[in-house]
């Protein structure tokens, strides 16, 4: 399973995905860590099967997390059903809200792999659901 992480802390996050790749997923899982906007272009976000987006990028960053929604939403909005927002702001769930994104999952930093697992699972879940064929 490939995942795409912007994060500017790379720190801050990688621990608990290690833990998470290492007790829940036989260490199969592919992580691509962008600490900015301009490293990944719209068009390979298809190709990961999670994209975790940190709300605040760092200064070489040319657009914010919102700024990456934002482009996935003109894009092809089926990817925004792949993403989730990594965030250390309690208030964030009200502006993904307000700015359309309410079907966005959050995790509120700091991360633990626990709360990671829990999360992936559903939405793989979800995505396998609307994967499937019609019967």
């Amino acid at each position: 399973m490939n995942i795409l992480i912007f994060e500017n802390e790379i720190v801050e996050v990688e621990n608990a995905f290690k833990m998470l790749n290492i007790l829940y997923y036989k260490s199969k899982l592919v992580y691509r860590y962008e600490t900015s906007s301009q490293d990944v272009k719209v068009e390979e976000y298809k190709t990961f099967d999670l994209i975790f987006i940190d709300i605040d990028l760092s200064v070489k960053s040319e657009k914010d997390g919102f700024g990456i929604l934002n482009d996935i939403k003109k894009h092809n909005t089926e990817i925004l059903k792949k993403v989730v927002v990594l965030t250390g702001s309690n208030l964030m769930r009200k502006k993904l809200d307000s700015d359309g994104y309410k079907d966005v999952p959050l995790i509120q930093k700091p991360v633990d792999y626990k709360d990671i697992n829990k999360l992936m699972k559903e939405k793989l879940n979800q995505l396998s659901k609307n994967n499937k064929p019609d019967s």
